[in-house]
């Protein structure tokens, strides 16, 4: 019976301690806490990604003998 009880209580913590990581928004509506570091890096990310894929794109258009476009 006591291992309920216990069982329950860790859950409690565990709970209250994610609770905490979760994300907050501000007035504006931006994401801030600890969740700020992982969204800048996902943006950045994406933006590198989507520039990378540009060049790919570019290069292959060239190498078959046409103009790429330019966006």
């Amino acid at each position: 019976m006591s291992w309920i009880l216990g069982f329950h209580i860790a859950c409690l913590f565990i709970v209250f301690g994610l609770a905490r990581w979760a994300p907050e928004m501000d007035d504006d509506g931006r994401i801030v806490g600890p969740w700020q570091s992982v969204n800048k890096f996902a943006s950045t990310h994406r933006r590198r990604f989507e520039e990378a894929r540009r060049e790919m794109s570019r290069r292959r258009l060239e190498t078959m003998g046409r103009r790429p476009v330019l966006r």
